[in-house]
C-alpha cells in the first residue's frame, strides 16, 4: 500500500489514506491533487475554484462524502448528517466538440449523453437540466473516491460536471439550480436518491440535509476536534438494490419500519445537539445506536460488524457502517489523542483507510 498525506495550508480538514497500489488497485483510484483550502460556511473544504491551464480550459472538482448518521432514513424523509471528505472527482472542460464527450483520465470510460451506460445517461440527464449551451466540449474525469464504497462518488462526479459546465459556458446557476441538476444525474446512478450526496458535495463542510423540494441544508456547529476514521472492509454493494431492500423489509412490517426511520432521525438530531455541545461521548452511543438500527433493517454485514467492535476496543467513542450498507465503509470517532489507534487497528483489514478532523467552528 501507499500512504498519501494531504496537508492543506491552513484547512480545517486533514487527511490520511491508504490506497492500494500496484496491479491490484481498483481502477479509478488516484491520489487526489491539493487544491487550496477555501471557506464555505463555516467549514474549508476542498476547493472546486477554477485552475485553468489555458484560457480555453476549465477545470473543477467536488469532494466524496462520510455520513456520519442517517443512512436509509433520509430516503423517507428524516435528517441525515454528512461531511465532505478530501477524495474527490475533477473534471477537465475543454471547448471543440460541437456535442459533448466525457471520457476518464485512464482510458476506460469514452461516452457521451443519451449513450446506454449509466454515465452516458446521468450526463443527460443532467444537460436536461441545464441551459442548451451547456452541451458541448470535451470533458475528461478523474477520481480518487473508490467506487461502490459508500463515499458519494457518484453524487461528486455529478456535483463536478454541474461545475465544470456552469464555469466553462458561464451559466451563473444559483445553488438550488446547481443541486437540482446535480440530483438528475445521481437518480440515474441511485434511483429514489434523496440528494444527500451531490449536496454534501456541493455544500461542503459538515451538513444537516433533509430532503424535500427544496431540501432542508443547514451547516452544523462543531464545538470541539471531531478526528474520524473511515475505512473501507468490504467491496460495496449496489446503492439503488440496498435502498429497494430496505423498502421492501419496511413494506413487511410498516409500523415496526416507520419507528425505526423514526429512531434513526432523531439519533441525527442527538448528534447535531453532541456535536454542538461538545459531548463526544453522546456522539458516539448516537452512532452506535444508528448502526444497530440499521442491523436491524438488514443492511450491515459481518466484515462491518467486525470492523466497527474493532474501532470501538482500539479507541473509538462510536463506529458504524458508512452509506448503503452491504459493504463498503465504517466510519468511527475516535477519542482525542486516539485516532493513531483506531486507523492502525483498522488497517489490516481495509482496502482503504482515510482519516479527517473537522476542527472548531470559528
Amino acid at each position: 500500500m501507499n500512504i498519501c498525506s494531504a496537508r492543506p495550508d491552513d484547512g480545517t480538514i486533514r487527511s490520511t489514506f491508504l490506497l492500494p497500489s500496484g496491479p491490484d488497485a481498483p481502477y479509478g483510484w488516484r491520489v487526489p491533487v491539493t487544491d487550496p483550502a477555501r471557506r464555505t460556511g463555516p467549514h474549508r473544504i476542498p476547493s472546486p475554484q477554477r485552475m485553468s491551464t489555458s484560457p480555453r480550459t476549465t477545470l473543477r472538482s467536488a469532494p466524496g462524502k462520510v455520513l456520519l448518521l442517517g443512512e436509509h432514513a433520509v430516503v423517507h424523509g428524516e435528517p441525515a448528517l454528512a461531511a465532505a471528505l478530501e477524495l474527490a472527482v475533477e473534471i477537465r472542460h475543454e471547448p471543440g466538440n460541437a456535442t459533448l464527450r466525457l471520457r476518464d483520465s485512464g482510458g476506460g470510460l469514452d461516452t457521451r449523453p443519451g449513450h446506454p451506460d449509466r454515465v452516458g445517461r446521468a450526463l443527460e440527464a443532467i444537460l436536461q437540466a441545464l441551459p442548451p449551451e451547456a452541451g458541448s466540449g470535451e470533458l475528461t474525469v478523474r477520481s480518487s473516491i473508490p467506487p461502490g464504497a459508500g463515499l458519494g462518488s457518484s453524487g461528486a462526479l455529478c456535483a463536478a460536471l454541474v461545475r465544470v459546465l456552469e464555469a466553462a459556458h458561464d451559466l451563473q446557476l444559483d445553488p438550488m439550480q446547481r443541486l437540482t441538476a446535480a440530483l438528475a444525474g445521481e437518480r440515474v446512478f441511485h434511483g429514489n436518491a434523496s440528494g444527500l450526496d451531490p449536496a454534501a458535495s456541493l455544500f461542503g463542510g459538515l451538513i444537516r440535509f433533509v430532503r424535500g423540494t427544496p431540501p432542508s441544508i443547514r451547516p452544523v456547529t462543531i464545538a470541539r476536534p471531531l478526528d474520524l476514521v473511515v475505512a473501507q472492509v468490504a467491496p460495496g454493494a449496489d446503492t439503488r438494490r440496498m435502498v429497494d431492500d430496505v423498502q421492501r423489509r419496511i413494506d413487511s412490517l410498516p409500523a415496526g419500519g416507520r419507528a425505526i426511520l423514526r429512531t434513526i432521525g432523531i439519533c441525527v438530531d442527538a448528534a447535531v445537539d453532541c456535536i454542538g455541545g461538545g459531548d463526544l461521548d453522546g456522539l458516539g452511543q448516537a452512532m452506535d445506536m444508528n448502526h444497530g438500527l440499521l442491523t436491524s433493517l438488514g443492511v450491515s454485514t459481518e466484515a462491518l460488524d467486525h470492523a466497527v467492535r474493532l474501532a470501538r476496543a482500539h479507541g473509538a467513542a462510536g463506529a458504524k457502517l458508512t452509506g448503503a450498507g452491504g459493504g463498503g465503509c465504517i466510519v468511527a470517532l475516535a477519542r482525542p489523542g486516539r485516532l493513531p489507534d483506531v486507523r492502525s487497528a483498522l488497517a489490516p483489514v481495509s482496502s482503504l483507510v482515510h482519516t479527517l478532523t473537522l476542527h472548531p467552528t470559528p
